[in-house]
């Protein structure tokens, strides 16, 4: 094939190459986002839990 004929050709893909990339990397984004949003609200939760643990420690004297 001569470069006349493939060149429009890898013109004509190349949006929708493009639009397949940025798909794959809107979902990955989102994969990551839910990641860091699980492992935050993990990470408070278990800090708040420890606080409470702490409090109730010091309310509650040791018998």
């Amino acid at each position: 094939p001569t470069d006349e004929n493939f060149l429009p050709q890898t013109t004509a893909t190349q949006p929708a190459v493009l639009e397949q990339e940025a798909a794959l990397l809107r979902r990955e984004a989102k994969t990551v986002w839910q990641m860091l949003q699980v492992s935050v609200w993990t990470y408070l939760t278990q800090l708040a839990a420890r606080q409470m643990e702490r409090l109730r420690q010091d309310l509650i004297p040791p018998q």
